[in-house]
């Protein structure tokens, strides 16, 4: 077992490492474990707000019992969803099996680390929506504490049998059918069932929503939700268990039922490690010499031709995000389809309304030819923004590719405007939602669609020259997966930091009340913002380039 720790230990190591020069300067530190503390908080609290509703509705009933069952069926749902995702690239995607393979390492231990690695992924998710949940139930109900020992160790345990079950299932598909031996093919269909989920998720909302929900109602709609779990729980004999283990926490019962889940849960990894290992490494072995292709013969009239250089540094990077799924995913998709995930279903839910959302669109309407309605469309354009990824991971996109930056013989300073130039187009696709739905839900006038379009711009601009600053300073380009670009990148978080700072300070402009000088002063602040960051990255291009080695 030696063996398999120290493995796992590596390849987490490996997953997460940023770059070979670690900033160890102490304000780094602490500015990036405040960035984590005040996202953990924030997601941790909403959960533990809409646990502690739910409890408190079904303390009214004395049905308090049936909360476990509606969190642990949702947590495996959760867990399976994401094994799904994550599975296919861990085990068979990865860039670390040309590396695993050839070592003699025995076939069993192989996988054992990778699932490790699978469920320690799942551990950050289940810190930020169960563990509140747990501790909002726990505090309610006035558990002891052994209650938070079989919790904690629970939490542990709960993702193993999941996501080696879906990786048994996956690991078999893979070997006897031909279908989804192609990366970039498992990628796009990943792709486009999350599309699709999404949609489902926000349509279906919009659907069954109703204007108000009492405790005695939403007491009433998770008894529904419980007596269709309960139907299952005789299929999932691990929720089964850790649920009353946790009711029966402080009687003999509850450390049988603990006892039988461990049990199980052991028992269940190591057969199926021993199993998936018979023929995972042929497996492996199989898809990465699949559809090996002989070698295109080159033109050299039409494969080397001179061309414009903004032209082709563009096409590359363009072909960079198509050509790659995951890239593709995750950076062109959210610019294109989050604000109608959010803006569709709003708008829908509104006009449910009837008469109430007529009198909300005049009501707005007052207010668009004012530095207030002015003021806030940017602040929801500055909310889609957060959703492009493109600039902010376009050094990080290359890996170890991003080095040839400083040989190819075009300035720095231009290949960082190149690379932005994608994700300020990216960024138009929200500011033309957001200009359709105000000349057509909301009859603005042209002068004000162009004060919004010109700002949209401005603040566009400034923000990816800015972001890809923050891409250069931290660079993530020793990755394992495609993945770990964005999902595993702190930067992203900056970015959303940089943003949430702007539109808080944009608020101090409200004390101008004539929207013409509104506009006129924004704009110079902007265009000024550009100047100074362009002229900052190209006095300092050297400097700044130092973390690509």
């Amino acid at each position: 077992m030696k063996e398999v720790v120290l493995l796992t230990r590596i390849l987490m190591k490996c997953s997460q490492s940023n770059t070979k020069k670690t900033n160890t300067e102490p304000i780094s530190k602490i500015f990036t474990f405040l960035v984590f503390l005040f996202v953990y908080v924030y997601l941790s609290s909403i959960f533990g707000y809409i646990s502690y509703q739910a409890i408190s509705s079904l303390i009214l009933i004395n049905k308090q019992d049936i909360f476990l069952n509606i969190c642990f069926v949702g947590l495996l749902g959760y867990t399976i969803f994401q094994a799904v995702f994550t599975c296919l690239n861990v085990l068979f995607f990865s860039k670390d099996l040309e590396a695993l393979l050839p070592l003699p390492i025995k076939p069993y231990k192989i996988i054992m680390a990778k699932f490790n690695c699978l469920v320690i992924s799942q551990y950050v998710v289940y810190s930020v929506t169960a563990l509140p949940i747990l501790v909002v139930y726990g505090y309610l109900l006035k558990m002891g504490f052994t209650y938070y020992i079989y919790s904690f160790f629970i939490l542990l345990l709960f993702p193993v049998i999941p996501v080696v079950i879906i990786s048994l299932l996956l690991t078999i598909i893979m070997k006897f059918t031909n279908i989804i031996k192609n990366k970039e093919t498992v990628q796009y269909i990943t792709a486009f069932l999350t599309i699709i989920f999404l949609f489902s998720v926000q349509f279906l909302s919009v659907s069954t929503k109703d204007n108000e929900i009492t405790n005695e109602e939403l007491a009433e709609k998770l008894l529904e939700a419980n007596n269709t779990t309960e139907q299952y729980l005789v299929f999932l004999p691990n929720v089964e268990a850790v649920v009353k283990t946790l009711n029966n926490y402080d009687t003999a019962r509850g450390i049988m039922n603990f006892s039988f889940f461990i049990l199980e849960t052991v028992i269940t990894y190591i057969i199926i490690s021993i199993v998936t290992s018979k023929f995972y490494i042929k497996t492996v072995n199989s898809i990465m010499n699949n559809g090996t292709k002989a070698k295109k013969k080159m033109m050299i009239e039409s494969d080397y031709k001179k061309n414009n250089i903004l032209k082709t540094y563009l096409l590359k990077e363009i072909r960079n995000l198509i050509r790659n799924p995951i890239f593709f995913m995750q950076c062109v998709i959210p610019p294109f389809l989050f604000p109608l995930i959010f803006l569709v279903p709003s708008v829908l839910a509104l006009k449910k309304q009837g008469e109430e959302f007529t009198i909300l669109i005049n009501y707005l309407s007052k207010y668009m030819d004012t530095p207030i309605g002015l003021l806030v469309i940017i602040e929801i354009l500055y909310l889609f923004y957060i959703f492009n990824f493109a600039t902010i991971t376009s050094i990080s996109r290359d890996g170890s590719d991003a080095k040839v930056m400083k040989y190819i013989p075009i300035d720095l300073n231009k290949q960082l405007t190149y690379k932005s130039i994608i994700g300020i187009v990216f960024n138009i696709i929200p500011l033309i939602y957001i200009m359709a739905f105000l000349k057509i839900g909301l009859g603005i006038e042209n002068l004000i669609l162009v004060y919004v379009a010109i700002l949209g711009i401005l603040i566009n601009i400034f923000n990816n020259f800015l972001v890809i600053l923050i891409d250069l300073k931290n660079p993530k380009i020793d990755w394992m997966t495609e993945y770990a670009v964005v999902k595993q990148n702190l930067n992203m978080f900056y970015q959303m930091l940089i943003i949430v700072t702007q539109m808080g300070v944009l608020f101090l402009t409200l004390m101008i009340k004539d929207i013409n000088v509104f506009f006129i002063i924004l704009s110079i602040i902007f265009i000024v913002l550009i100047i100074l960051v362009k002229r900052y990255t190209n006095t300092n291009k050297q400097k700044i380039f130092e973390k690509i080695y």
